[in-house]
C-alpha cells in the first residue's frame, strides 16, 4: 500500500473509459483521483474521447460536474468519431483497453490503480506494478492474482468491507496486502452511528413499521452486508416481527454467500428465494436490494 513519506513518483488510475457520464462509478472513480492526485505528484486518469472533439480542441469542466479539484489531470485517448458528453450511464467503447494498454506502456507509471480486474491482469502483464480496488468476492478465476502478489506486481487490494477482505485473504493474497476501507463513501457525514440497541430500536419504529405502514423494501448496498453495517439487525428485526428476508439481485446473494462463508451473519434467518417471495403479503415480507447504483433500469429494482 501507499505509504506516508514513500509516495511513488509517477501513477495513472484506468478508468473503464467512461468519463465523463452519468454513471456512479464515474463519480467514485474521479473521487479517488482526487485523493490520489493530492499525494502523488505525476498522476493522471485515462478515459475515451471522440475525434470531432479532438480536432476542435474543445475542452469538459471534469471540476464542475463532478465536484472535485480542477487540477486533476485527465488523459483522454481519441477512438470515437463523435460523442455528446457527458456520456450516457452504461458507456463503454471494446477498443479502449488496447488504447489504455498502449498508453501505459508509452507512460511506464511507478503504478495503476484500477477498479477493473481484467486491467489490472493487462498490466500487470506489461509489467507494471497494480493497486486494485474490488468490490466482488474472490472466484475461481482470481488466482493471477496470487502470482501477481509473489512477484511484487500487485501492490495491493483495495476492498469494501471486512467480508470482502476475508474472502481474499482464505484465497492466499497476503494480509497485510488487503485493505477494508467501508467508510469510502463518508458514510458518517449523513448522521451519529448508533449503537445496536439504539439502531434496532429506530428500526422498529421509524425504518420496518414507519408511522403503523410496514414497508417491503429496503435498499442498500450489497458490499457492506456486514455486522457493522446494520444488515445484521435487519435480519434480527425482521424476526422479531415475524417476517421472512428475500435477498433480491446477484450481489446481494453473492456477498450474503460469502459473509455466511467468512464467519459473518450466524445468528440471521435464512432468506428466502425471491421468487418464493411472491407468495407472501407485504406485512409478511422483506425485500433487500441493491441501489443499482440509482440506474433506473437496474434490474434488482426491476424484479422488485
Amino acid at each position: 500500500m501507499i505509504q506516508t513519506g514513500r509516495y511513488p513518483h509517477t501513477a495513472t488510475y484506468v478508468s473503464s473509459g467512461n468519463i465523463p457520464s452519468r454513471s456512479a462509478n464515474s463519480i467514485q472513480v474521479m473521487k479517488m483521483g482526487q485523493a490520489l492526485s493530492r499525494l502523488i505528484k505525476d498522476f493522471n486518469i485515462v478515459t475515451t474521447l471522440d475525434y470531432r472533439t479532438f480536432l476542435a480542441r474543445e475542452e469538459f469542466n471534469f471540476s464542475k460536474w463532478y465536484g472535485v479539484d480542477s487540477s486533476i489531470p485527465v488523459v483522454r485517448v481519441p477512438m470515437r468519431l463523435t460523442a455528446k458528453y457527458p456520456l450516457p450511464k452504461g458507456d463503454s467503447h471494446p477498443l479502449f483497453l488496447p488504447a489504455a494498454m498502449a498508453y501505459l506502456l508509452w507512460r511506464r507509471p511507478d503504478f495503476v490503480y484500477t477498479r477493473r480486474s481484467e486491467i489490472a491482469r493487462w498490466t500487470i502483464r506489461l509489467g507494471i506494478p497494480v493497486l486494485l480496488e474490488s468490490h466482488d468476492p474472490v472466484d475461481s478465476d482470481s488466482s493471477w492474482l496470487i502470482a501477481a502478489a509473489a512477484n511484487d506486481l500487485l501492490l495491493g487490494l483495495v476492498t469494501i468491507s471486512p467480508i470482502l477482505s476475508d474472502t481474499y485473504i482464505r484465497f492466499g493474497i497476503p494480509e497485510r496486502m488487503v485493505l477494508s476501507e467501508a467508510d469510502g463513501v463518508d458514510i458518517e457525514r449523513f448522521g451519529d452511528n448508533l449503537s445496536k440497541v439504539a439502531a434496532r430500536m429506530k428500526l422498529f419504529s421509524e425504518g420496518l413499521v414507519p408511522n403503523g405502514n410496514p414497508t417491503s423494501k429496503i435498499v442498500m448496498y450489497a458490499g457492506n452486508l456486514d455486522q457493522d453495517r446494520r444488515i445484521e439487525d435487519l435480519f434480527y428485526c425482521a424476526k422479531k416481527l415475524g417476517r421472512q428476508i428475500s435477498l433480491v439481485g446477484r450481489s446481494m446473494n453473492r456477498i450474503y454467500k460469502a459473509a455466511k462463508q467468512c464467519g459473518y451473519l450466524k445468528d440471521v434467518i435464512e432468506p428466502i428465494d425471491s421468487r418464493e417471495a411472491k407468495n407472501f403479503s407485504r406485512e409478511k415480507i422483506i425485500y433487500l436490494c441493491t441501489g443499482s447504483q440509482g440506474e433506473p433500469m437496474g434490474l434488482s429494482l426491476i424484479h422488485i
